[in-house]
């Protein structure tokens, strides 16, 4: 009778680790379920959420294509000055259109820079040469400062851009666009 009375307990304990694996079981996947379910959820919000960032990224880009259009829109400056407007300086705009917003004085004051580099590339009367004399160190400090801003520009090709840049308002206003049309917008990247 013992023996049986302790095979009956023994099957006993094993029925009740058996309900007890099979609840553990159901609790793992339970929560396995749960965390699937939260991964799931994560993924779709960062998926979301890149989809705003890149259309928020298009948005800053084409108001920044916008601006620079219209900086050159019935001007014609020299390819250096173009191409950095259309190359290089429109991700200053974006940047600071998505760092300061569209209200921004850095916004601005981006696009006014824009406005004053396209239009120093153009023959000028006395008056304009006197007002880029004037504008012409802010102008040359704000261009510095923003592709400080996107960073990965050596400080030597900067300083080397801002004096073709120089040079080149020199060769439009001296009526000389062999030289101007010589000086590259090429900037070297920091390693």
């Amino acid at each position: 009778a013992n023996i049986a009375e302790s095979r009956g307990r023994i099957a006993e304990i094993e029925i009740e680790i058996l309900k007890l694996k099979s609840g553990m079981r159901q609790e793992s996947i339970a929560t396995l379920r749960e965390m699937q379910t939260r991964e799931n959820e994560l993924r779709e919000r960062r998926a979301v959420e890149a989809a705003k960032g890149r259309d928020k990224l298009l948005g800053a880009r084409q108001l920044a294509a916008e601006v620079i259009t219209q900086s050159l829109e019935n001007r014609d400056p020299p390819a250096i000055i173009r191409n950095f407007l259309e190359l290089t300086w429109i991700d200053v705009l974006v940047f600071v259109l998505l760092r300061h917003g569209e209200r921004s004085e850095e916004w601005r004051r981006t696009g006014e820079v824009a406005e004053q580099l396209a239009w120093s590339g153009t023959t000028l009367d006395a008056t304009g040469l006197l007002r880029l004399q004037g504008l012409r160190l802010a102008l040359l400090e704000d261009l510095r400062k923003g592709l400080e801003l996107l960073g990965g520009y050596h400080e030597d090709g900067i300083r080397r851009l801002l004096q073709d840049i120089v040079a080149c308002q020199h060769a439009v206003q001296a009526k000389q666009p062999q030289l101007a049309a010589n000086l590259s917008s090429k900037l070297a990247e920091s390693p």
